[in-house]
This record gives structure tokens, sequence and C-alpha cells, in this order.
């Protein structure tokens, strides 16, 4: 949320790519904030124009914001919350802004909640885009939110995520989950989350069978089953995979994206292999 900007009683969302913050109740138009001023180059040239941000702070009249991470403690989600709040409490004139963990779903009963929360921008939500647009658009089960009614307001990151096995898997590599003569089993939070919706798209485009397992905390526990042996693969953010892959715990196969990641640089993409006849466009 930019502080040169009124609250106003209408739904605020922030856009970031595979994650998004959503602020219920905190108003802005659809255009792009201006840029941030310096002491020595203010913005637009304006020396006026930092004042007018410091005004608008000062009206933003909620002592305590809830920055709402709707997967549990720990992880990638929860570590950018917790690394933005002390920021966007200067932003916001000094408020409170308390991390507070909303798991279940996927994502969805804490996003059901941001959607009906009171409009006076006292609570914020950070989101993975991708499940809550999937979830929505397939009438998921428990999806009872119109990401319309959000604003969204910033990106924080766009990275790709990966595909990732045990590290003694049967699957050595993308390749081997399409051949797979029996159903791959996935981990998922829920219907509303990335590893839910990319599962189930890939299963589609590449041809092979996917059996969803579902209704763990969070990703770090669904890691724990593929890591156990209770199945075979996860598809999550690359900033939530690095753990357990640099522990030597799981093995990347593939990311699901046109480009290699310099996080994970000898790690192919799905683009690298061949998808059903008739399933290139939706790549």
């Amino acid at each position: 949320m930019h502080p040169g900007r009124r609250l106003s009683r209408s739904t605020v969302a922030v856009a970031v790519g595979l994650l998004v913050f959503v602020l219920a109740g905190c108003g802005a138009d659809s255009e792009d904030a201006p840029p941030a001023a310096t002491p020595e180059e203010p913005a637009n040239g304006e020396a006026g124009d930092s004042d007018a941000e410091t005004d608008a702070a000062a009206e933003f009249d909620v002592s305590t914001v809830e920055f709402v991470v709707p997967f549990e403690p720990g992880g990638g989600y929860d570590q950018y919350v917790r690394v933005i709040a002390p920021f966007l409490a200067d932003c916001l004139g000094g408020a409170d802004v308390v991390a507070i963990n909303e798991p279940g779903a996927g994502g969805l009963l804490a996003t059901n909640q941001t959607g009906i929360a009171p409009p006076d921008g006292s609570r914020i939500q950070i989101f993975n885009t991708i499940g809550a647009i999937g979830a929505q658009m397939a009438e998921a089960e428990g999806a009872n939110f119109d990401l319309a009614e959000f604003t969204w307001l910033a990106r924080i990151t766009d990275e790709p995520s990966a595909i990732s096995v045990a590290t003694d898997s049967e699957f050595e590599d993308f390749q081997d989950l399409i051949d797979a003569d029996r159903p791959v089993r996935f981990v998922a939070t829920g219907p509303g989350s990335n590893e839910y919706i990319f599962a189930t798209v890939l299963g589609e485009v590449y041809g092979f069978d996917v059996e969803m397992i579902t209704g763990f905390a969070g990703s770090g526990e669904a890691q724990a089953s593929v890591i156990q042996g209770n199945a075979d693969a996860q598809v999550l953010s690359i900033g939530s995979s690095l753990g357990p892959i640099q522990a030597g715990d799981m093995r990347p196969i593939a990311l699901v994206g046109s480009e290699t990641h310099q996080q994970l640089p000898d790690t192919p993409t799905v683009f690298d292999y061949s998808p059903e006849e008739g399933q290139e466009e939706i790549l």
C-alpha cells in the first residue's frame, strides 16, 4: 500500500505474482503508485510529496493490522510476511503489524475470511495468486470469495515452482513421471494451493495420471510426506523448496516455467519435455 493514497471503503489487494497481499478495506485506484521520493531527489521533482505521504499515513487510524499468512509458520510465505511487516508498519505511520497464521484448505479458509473482513484496513493477507485464481475458476469446494473484489497492489516475487521428489525416489526425472505406469502421488495443502493446481494441470498436459494427497497444515508437512515415501512429488516455489533440497532430502526434477533459474541452474524446465498432442497452448 502506498502511503500517499487515502483509505476508502473498497476492498484492496496487493499483487505479488505467485504471492499476493490482500488488504481488506484499504482502497486505492488502479493506477501505478508514483516512485518513492528520496531526500536528494523527491519523486516527480516535487518536495511536497513527502509531506503528503506523511499526512496520508497519519490518516490511517487503525492501531493494529493483522498480516495473515494462510499457511503454517516457517514456510516461504510466512518468512515474506515477517520480513515485510516492520517496513509496512513504518509505511502506515507506526501501526502495529502482527503476523497471523491461518492455515487450511490450501489458503482458502484465510482468503474467505479476508474477503468478508471489515473494510477498515485492519486485515491484510499474503497468498499465491495461481492457487486462488485456479480455485475460483474451477469453483473449488470452499472457495467462497470473488477475486474481482480485491484490488491488487504490489508484486513480491515471480519465482517459478520446482517439481521435487525424495532423494531416493524411483523417479529420476520428469520423463519418468510422464511414463509412470501408476498414478503419481502429489502432495498439496488443499485445492486453493498452487501445488494442487500445478500438479493437476501438469498431469493433464503431459498425459500422466495424478493422485492428489491433501489435508496438510502447510507445505513443510507436505514435504515431510514426500521425504518419508508416503507420496511421490511436490510442486512448490523455489524459495520454499530450497531448504529440503539443500539438506539433501529432496531432489528437483523440473521447473514449472520456460527458463532455468539461477538457484537451480542444472534443473530442466517442463518445456524441455513433449506435452500431449493438442495441449501445447495450455503451456
